[in-house]
């Protein structure tokens, strides 16, 4: 191993507290672990709960977790100065210059954080190893910071991966995500966990093409079984939060339509808990369903394991290339899902599923559904497309190799 690459400093929301955050991680991790001497997790909040089973050359440094110091008006105005060419290289280089002057207060109140975490950084890691590795787990908070950083020459190698909500900016309030210009000008490489992440940034910032590329997450394979007792009813299982824009709603809707006897079960939870609820006892008393709430994983995969699931259904209205859909291709299961985001790039009509418009009405559900249920999909076929794509071994080995060459 490069003597000079031996650690790696990895930056998350949350992980490894919580049980229910960047749970995707996980198998991230282990490879990671094997490819470097030491990581460093610098989580930015925290919680009582923490992992248990992170490999033994993973440290959790908290360092990020802290309030921000107030500082008076004096010096915020002499910070302003000090780093402006940020805000003038992020003018001239931005697609969208008239956001950022009508919506100036934002812009400088996000600037002013990311200034505090520098010089939070700065102080923490300038007697360390400028030789090693800087990753942020996602394409926003902190990731300035750190640009400036490796600007100045306190690190050599800062990478990134951009996902769903970090990446476009309808997710942001249709609002650019702050100094992404600056930041494209300064990493040495961020990848996209979809080709349409990818796409999306190439054509709002081709002078940075260079600079962007795409890297797929992936899942452990748990020696997944194809051969389970058929039952005499379709079973569609959704994974996902209970919030606005993954619009579960609308399964409610189409299953309300469906015209034989079947079963939905949903995992996960969220700030919709009570409207989905409400709406799912609205169901026919032909289709049964269980609001699961959040599991761990292990207890999702074992579902999997025990049941023949028709088809997962997501009608998302705005996703990245989601986990959850991994998780269920590697168990040949169909998908029923809206093209957005990197969606098609998992769900491959009459392959992996079905692929429906982002503003589908009802009758599309349905017929989506019905074909579903009625389509010859090869469920192998639907495993080996996993496999290609979407396998952590082999997706975080050639991740981990690529930090260290580049």
């Amino acid at each position: 191993m490069d003597g000079q690459t031996k650690d790696l400093h990895l930056f998350t929301h949350l992980y490894p507290y919580g049980k229910e955050n960047e749970t995707f991680l996980d198998a991230e991790i282990e490879v990671l672990a094997s490819a470097f001497s030491t990581i460093y997790i610098y989580p930015n909040k925290r919680s009582e709960q923490r992992r248990d089973s992170l490999p033994s050359n993973v440290q959790v440094i908290d360092l990020l977790n802290t309030p921000i110091k107030r500082r008076n008006l004096v010096i915020k105005l002499f910070l302003l100065l000090r780093f402006s060419p940020i805000i003038l290289h992020t003018l001239r280089q931005t697609y969208n210059k008239r956001a950022y002057i009508t919506h100036s207060k934002y812009y400088v109140q996000r600037l002013y954080k990311e200034i505090d975490l520098y010089l939070r950084l700065k102080s923490f890691f300038q007697k360390k190893n400028k030789h090693s590795i800087f990753y942020t787990y996602w394409f926003d908070n902190g990731l300035l910071a750190l640009a400036i950083l490796k600007k100045q020459g306190h690190i050599q190698k800062l990478f990134s991966r951009a996902h769903g909500y970090d990446l476009y900016d309808e997710r942001n309030c249709d609002l650019p995500w702050a100094f992404r210009a600056f930041i494209l000008a300064n990493i040495t490489r961020l990848f996209c966990v979809s080709k349409n992440g990818l796409n999306y940034l190439q054509t709002r910032f081709p002078q940075y093409v260079e600079s962007i590329s795409s890297a797929y997450l992936g899942i452990n394979d748990a020696n997944k079984k194809l051969e389970k007792t058929l039952t005499n009813e379709p079973l569609f299982v959704s994974v996902g939060s209970l919030i606005e824009l993954k619009r579960t709603d609308l399964i409610l809707d189409t299953l309300k339509h469906f015209d034989q006897p079947a079963k939905w079960v949903h995992f996960g939870s969220g700030s919709e808990m009570e409207k989905i609820k409400k709406l799912a006892t609205e169901l026919p008393s032909s289709i049964s369903y269980e609001i699961k709430g959040f599991v761990s994983n292990e207890e999702l995969i074992r579902f999997y394991n025990n049941h023949e699931v028709t088809g997962f259904l997501s009608f998302s209205s705005s996703e990245g290339l989601p986990v959850s859909m991994m998780e269920a291709v590697s168990f040949g299961i169909p998908i029923l899902a809206c093209n957005v985001g990197g969606i098609s790039e998992i769900v491959i009509p009459k392959k992996t599923g079905i692929l429906l418009p982002v503003n589908c009405t009802s009758e599309d559900r349905l017929n989506g559904l019905n074909q579903l249920v009625t389509y010859p999909f090869d469920r192998q076929q639907i495993q080996d497309y996993f496999h290609l794509n979407f396998n952590a071994t082999t997706n975080y080995h050639s991740f981990s190799k690529q930090l260290k060459s580049l």
